[in-house]
């Protein structure tokens, strides 16, 4: 009898058990699915021209920094110029997200003055060399996920990646 009980009460904490950390896992699977697509939402959104097309801080509806597929300084300049919170909502995110741009070596783009727009807890600086930017520096935050898309336009006559981080 007090065998019975006992195995009975043993199977019945491992179907708790596996019920729970598989729901735990499906949770965690969802929230990076939906961060991954937001990313690619943000990305995408980016490599347009954005709404209306000649937008600026006032106008602006939808944030697009190029128009056909080449980076647009003063969209770029616009849009560092934007309230994060506002850029947030505009992509319509609930997540901090952080974008710049690489050249074909990895070395990271200063473009008109700006080596990345998003997130004021993301670290940049510029490197020692005039125009110049030093690696994204984001060990410093407290992240529990981190997805990352990248996208490619043209700047300066040359092909560049825009990476965009998005993490909770």
């Amino acid at each position: 009898m007090d065998f019975t009980i006992a195995l009975l009460l043993f199977i019945f904490t491992l179907v708790v058990y596996f019920s729970y950390t598989s729901n735990l896992q499906k949770h965690e699977k969802g929230d990076l699915n939906s961060m991954l697509a937001d990313a690619k939402a943000i990305s995408s959104s980016l490599v347009l021209s954005g709404y209306p097309v000649n937008w600026d801080n006032e106008t602006v509806i939808k944030i697009g920094i190029a128009d056909d597929q080449k980076a647009s300084i003063t969209k770029i300049i616009y849009f560092k110029q934007l309230n994060y919170s506002k850029t947030k909502a505009t992509f319509g995110t609930v997540y901090d997200y952080f974008v710049f741009f690489v050249n074909n070596n990895g070395e990271v783009l200063n473009v008109s003055g700006i080596c990345g727009i998003g997130s004021p807890l993301v670290n940049t600086s510029y490197g020692s060399i005039q125009g110049t930017c030093n690696p994204i520096n984001v060990t410093g935050i407290a992240k529990n996920k981190f997805v990352k898309t990248e996208r490619y336009l043209s700047y300066n006559s040359s092909v560049i990646k825009m990476i965009v981080y998005v993490w909770q």
